[in-house]
């Protein structure tokens, strides 16, 4: 078990990536908080993680509230003192010509895609920064490359959670990596 004794804390994981990614982490001897918005799909991954003998905790989430947020990194904190690795998979696309899109759709998926990874990222740097250690892995799928929208920028033009939070870390504690999608802290 490569993961045992660390914590993760993964964002969508009631299905998709973020679910396959959360098991896969509970797996590998990670304990796992597991957040998204819907409660009974968040219950069965993690009864899906304690059949397998792994440790889950459910946390309903909704990435795009700050205070909703913050309690998710109280919970991991309090229940296993300790947050070494951020998955943030919460994503959300909406198709459409740009002429016939309606802006509040792309509000939307600015708010769960951008905004929630990087309220999620504040939230449990402190607790990374203080363990002189974490990880952070900001996930895209290919939704992102066949988007109408974003397809042109995707996925080097795209502002990442990590490449914003990296200039502002001083001492440079935060590492970004892989085109700046990812960080590593230390």
């Amino acid at each position: 078990m490569k993961l045992a004794g660390q914590v993760a804390v993964v964002t969508g994981a009631g299905r998709g990536i973020g679910r396959a990614v959360a098991v896969r982490l509970a797996r590998e001897g990670a304990a796992v908080a597991l957040a998204a918005r819907s409660a009974s799909e968040l219950d069965g991954a993690a009864r899906e993680i304690a059949q397998a003998g792994g440790r889950a905790l459910a946390v309903p989430t909704d990435v795009r509230q700050e205070a909703a947020v913050e309690a998710l990194a109280r919970r991991a904190l309090a229940e296993w003192g300790r947050v070494d690795v951020l998955v943030n998979a919460a994503g959300l696309a909406t198709f459409a010509p740009v002429t016939d899109s309606k802006l509040d759709d792309w509000d939307q998926m600015l708010a769960v895609n951008l905004r929630g990874a990087v309220l999620c990222c504040r939230a449990v740097l402190p607790a990374m920064i203080a363990q002189h250690r974490g990880t952070i892995i900001n996930v895209g799928s290919v939704v992102t490359g066949r988007h109408p929208v974003t397809r042109p920028a995707a996925p080097r033009q795209a502002p990442q959670p990590s490449a914003i939070l990296s200039p502002q870390s001083d001492p440079p504690r935060l590492r970004g990596n892989q085109g700046g999608t990812n960080a590593d802290v230390d």
